[in-house]
């Protein structure tokens, strides 16, 4: 289900790169703030390929966001690697832009039913769908253009949010020396299991055994 590294006061180690990607690898992006704009490159499929832009040809500079993802929504491709730009255009995979760009750890349920709204904003506007492959995160990208970027405060998952201004997150993050992560896949990079029980999807991490832990939660135990 993703993860995301907020580096605030210092890059990525080699072999925390290396177990985010190996326990999230189809693919990853990079977000940081140059002067007034937002500028990003994804579209890493190889962790040889990320490694070597992100140690050695291009480093950069602090705070930048680096994502890892696990497709859980569309296919495994470099558009829908994220960010995303806050605004509802084809997504590519690098640029710079004024409005910012969104990152996402976690699942949205029913999210086609978003696309909705986003097709009567272009009818109404007399514009076309933005072309290529759709995801959740994406979707809620183009929507928070249309709703305002507090629209991400509403939906499932942990986010971070990057803007000429800064970088924002939602959700609960990890913090480790100077870096904040959405999970702690970068600990030990091997395959974490989800669940999805009550209404919400769990990982290995965070899911409760506890069966009292339940009936205090839940009327219906």
């Amino acid at each position: 289900m993703c993860i995301i590294a907020v580096c605030n006061d210092r890059p990525l180690t080699k072999k925390e790169c290396k177990n985010c990607w190996n326990s999230n690898s189809d693919g990853a992006g990079v977000a940081w703030i140059n002067k007034k704009v937002v500028k990003w490159r994804k579209g890493f499929m190889t962790l040889d390929d990320l490694e070597k832009w992100y140690f050695e040809l291009s480093p950069p500079p602090l705070p930048h966001v680096v994502h890892f993802r696990s497709a859980t929504a569309g296919d495994i491709i470099p558009e829908l690697t994220h960010p995303f730009v806050l605004d509802v255009i084809e997504s590519s995979t690098k640029g710079k832009t004024r409005e910012g760009v969104l990152f996402h750890n976690g699942i949205i349920m029913n999210w086609e039913m978003k696309l909705d709204l986003i097709g009567m904003w272009c009818i109404k506007h007399g514009r076309k769908l933005p072309p290529g492959q759709w995801s959740d995160s994406r979707a809620v990208a183009a929507l928070c253009k249309i709703l305002g970027s507090n629209y991400v405060r509403a939906q499932d998952g942990k986010w971070a949010l990057v803007t000429p201004k800064g970088v924002s997150t939602y959700g609960g993050f990890v913090k480790s020396d100077g870096v904040l992560f959405s999970n702690t896949g970068y600990l030990y990079g091997g395959n974490v299991r989800y669940y999805y029980s009550h209404g919400k999807w769990w990982n290995d991490d965070d899911y409760p055994t506890d069966e009292d832990w339940w009936k205090k939660r839940y009327d219906r135990y």
